[in-house]
């Protein structure tokens, strides 16, 4: 049995304009790309895609790839020639269009850290900023070290100011 593809294929109208023919070809005679993609051009074409969305979008391409393949970020230079697999590259291309849609990389991989703190984020808390960090230090500039003394944070989100705060 023949597998039959559905292609489109720009035709030129005797108006000048285009617009898309189908026709149905044998599954063989459509080209097929089979060349693995690998680590370092996943991060070319994540980077590209993200480059009119973002402002670290070499930064956001590598957190969500190292995310997909559960490894460090630095790993991603040292594994650089190998492929992904077909389910990892499509869960990566999902999160990089969600990514170029404005969800924040701390959602999509569920995780952002403050005060060299990992805390865990959903869209149900704010992300925790960096400029509170400026907060936690003024907070612990006006408690002594030496005294034990009650915060309070209210309306805490993920806990980060209140947690960061207590681990020191």
């Amino acid at each position: 049995m023949t597998t039959m593809r559905t292609t489109h294929s720009p035709v030129r109208s005797p108006s000048g304009g285009t617009f898309e023919a189908d026709s149905a070809l044998p599954e063989s005679a459509v080209p097929h790309s089979t060349a693995p993609v690998t680590i370092t051009a996943a991060l070319l074409e994540g980077t590209a895609r993200l480059a009119q969305d973002s402002e670290s979008a070499r930064l956001d391409a590598e957190i969500l790839l190292s995310r997909i393949l559960a490894i460090p970020r630095s790993s991603l230079i040292i594994r650089a020639t190998d492929a992904l697999t077909d389910d990892a590259l499509r869960e990566y291309r999902d999160l990089l269009n969600r990514r170029a849609h404005g969800m924040p990389i701390a959602y999509l991989v569920g995780q952002r850290e403050f005060w060299s703190l990992p805390f865990a984020v959903t869209p149900a808390v704010l992300v925790p900023r960096p400029e509170t960090e400026l907060l936690v230090e003024a907070a612990l500039r006006a408690v002594p070290a030496d005294q034990s003394r009650s915060v309070l944070d209210l309306g805490t989100g993920s806990g980060a100011i209140a947690l960061s705060i207590a681990s020191e």
